[in-house]
C-alpha cells in the first residue's frame, strides 16, 4: 500500500514506483490523471506484481482525499475511451 500510495503521491504519468518484499516485486505506473467535476483529483494505474517467474497487472484507479488516495476497484482501461 505504500508504493501505491508514494507512486500516486510523487509520480508523473508514466514512472514507476518499483518495490521489493522478499520474492514478490511490485511496481505502480500512474497512467491518467483526472480532476473530476467537484474538483477532486483522481488517477489511473497499472499495477504489476512478480513472483517465481509469474506475473499478474491490473489497471486500477484511485482518488485522493485529505487521509491519502483512496483506491478503488478494478477499472476497465480508460485509455481506449
Amino acid at each position: 500500500a505504500d508504493t501505491v500510495q508514494q507512486s500516486l503521491e510523487n509520480n508523473n504519468s508514466g514512472v514507476a514506483q518499483t518495490a521489493s518484499y522478499g520474492a514478490l516485486e511490485m511496481a505502480v505506473t500512474p497512467l491518467k490523471t483526472v480532476q473530476t467535476d467537484k474538483g477532486i483529483w483522481c488517477r489511473t494505474y497499472r499495477q504489476e506484481l512478480s513472483a517465481r517467474n509469474r506475473t499478474s497487472s491490473q489497471i486500477k484507479s484511485a482518488c485522493r482525499t485529505d487521509d491519502g488516495w483512496v483506491l478503488e476497484d478494478d477499472v476497465p482501461d480508460l485509455s481506449t475511451q
